[in-house]
């Protein structure tokens, strides 16, 4: 059996001591590693020697069916130069391969000290990880080396300001940064948009995009969404690379439901949700999830296109037409909805609300020719045409595609209802989302019958799809019930 946990152990040498003994047992002379260390320099220097310059007694006490029961022996190691003097250690260490080399065969003898050697060596394996986990686990956490900077990098002045350095920016600005400046530090610039603000690791809030004004004149240009990978060498930030921000992953929407006012419904919106959670302008960070009974609205007021900023539109008037995006927004505190027909954040006017840094896009609405709002309802992702929209399907002997339907940039699948009338003989109406495979086929099977139904079908190209058709009578009905909202 195995007494001991011990698997190692470490000397400090002291000029004298050439002999050191270790208290636990070692199978075979080839799992014995010893190895000296110089702490004298840093990092400190580690040796593994080689058998040859060390002597070693003890190899197989303690192991089962030794004639010796007590584990351990000496090691020797006496250096040409001297023994090891004060600032240099010695480990001893028992490293054994991960391998069960034990068999018990089938019929075959059955001896206790074989089974209990195989046991020994499996605790054995089981220390040496435990050592490995905990001399890993009292490591720093990382180890700064020395950095070179390049010559051609642009550079910021960080001298003077406080830990957390934040400002509300509209134009290029040079970052000044703040005084916790160890050489080899790293931060990261994240940039927003046009009313956030700058900050510097991992804040989540950034610089509206333009140019960084350098300490020599240097400019280092940004977008939207863009994180800048910088290093400091005591005195200034350098710029060392710089990539798109990944979006957040935000949870569903529970309870959304979007529809006209009944009051005053060609330009005000109803939106009613009973949990939504947004992310900042970057997509950084998610803000709280703002939730109310699954009864009421969580919004203060309908969306009123006739106003400008939040609860309104972010900027001009309904047009005729035009899909627009609704959005909701928020400050941290408030929450409220707006209309935009910019379709990504970045986009969105911000003129008309300071502070809203959090948003969604959460669904769409088109205006008919004289700027009023369409008629319809929005269940979650799924949008419904109070009156369905008809479109103009000619006759096509082979796939053709449409691309002209009422859909939005960011519907994923068409609603359609289809009648259409046979000819002569048997008619089809085919539908495919690539225009060579066959998604949905309906038949009229004899002269004068009618072939009608309901289907969905994704875009697998934005906003478009095939269709064909053959003995149909006439202009085919078919039109757009609504769609499926990629949100």
């Amino acid at each position: 059996m195995l007494t001991t946990s011990q698997s190692y152990v470490i000397y400090q040498g002291n000029g004298a001591a050439t002999q050191f003994p270790y208290p636990f047992p070692v199978a075979n002379a080839a799992y014995l590693q010893v190895s000296i260390t110089d702490n004298n320099v840093s990092p400190p220097a580690t040796t593994i020697l080689s058998s040859s310059q060390y002597s070693v007694t003890g190899i197989g006490n303690g192991i089962p069916g030794a004639a010796n029961p007590t584990p351990g022996g000496v090691v020797t190691y006496s250096p040409p130069g001297g023994p090891l003097v004060t600032g240099w250690t010695i480990t001893i260490q028992r490293i054994v391969p991960y391998q069960q080399n034990t068999s018990l065969e089938n019929q075959g003898g059955m001896w206790p000290v074989v089974v209990e050697q195989a046991l020994d060596n499996l605790t054995m394996q089981t220390q040496q990880l435990a050592t490995q986990v905990s001399e890993t686990s009292n490591l720093a956490p990382y180890i700064i080396q020395p950095v070179t900077f390049p010559a051609n990098l642009a550079m910021q002045s960080l001298a003077g300001l406080h830990s957390v350095y934040k400002t509300a920016n509209t134009q290029a600005t040079t970052i000044t940064g703040f005084s916790d400046m160890t050489a080899g530090n790293f931060f990261k610039i994240i940039i927003g948009d046009t009313y956030t603000t700058i900050a510097f690791a991992t804040w989540e809030e950034g610089l509206a995009s333009g140019s960084i004004v350098g300490h020599q004149g240097q400019s280092v240009t940004f977008v939207g969404g863009d994180v800048l990978d910088c290093v400091t060498d005591g005195t200034y930030v350098y710029v060392i690379d710089s990539a798109p921000m990944v979006p957040a992953i935000l949870p569903p929407i529970t309870g959304l439901i979007i529809t006209n006012d009944e009051t005053t419904p060609n330009t005000k919106l109803k939106v009613t949700s009973v949990s939504i959670t947004m992310a900042n302008a970057v997509g950084v960070k998610l803000c709280q999830t703002w939730a109310a009974g699954p009864e009421s609205a969580i919004f203060p007021a309908p969306l009123d296109a006739t106003t400008l900023g939040a609860g309104g539109l972010d900027t001009g008037s309904l047009a005729a037409n035009t899909w627009y995006y609704i959005w909701t927004i928020g400050d941290g505190t408030h929450i409220n909805v707006m209309l935009s027909v910019a379709g990504s954040w970045a986009n969105v006017s911000k003129t008309y609300i300071y502070g809203y840094t959090y948003a969604r896009l959460v669904g769409c609405v088109l205006t008919d020719s004289n700027a009023c709002f369409s008629k319809f309802h929005q269940f979650g992702n799924k949008f419904l045409f109070d009156v369905p929209q008809t479109v103009t399907l000619a006759l096509q002997a082979s796939y053709t595609e449409y691309s002209t339907g009422p859909f939005p940039p960011i519907a994923m699948a068409g609603l359609f209802q289809i009648v259409f009338f046979s000819q002569s003989g048997q008619a089809s109406f085919g539908f495919s989302a690539d225009g060579a495979n066959d998604y949905f086929v309906m038949y009229a099977p004899v002269t004068g019958a009618a072939g009608q139904g309901q289907f969905e079908l994704p875009f697998l190209t934005p906003n478009a799809f095939w269709y064909k058709n053959s003995n149909v009578s006439g202009t085919p009905g078919v039109s757009v019930r609504g769609f499926m909202l990629n949100l």
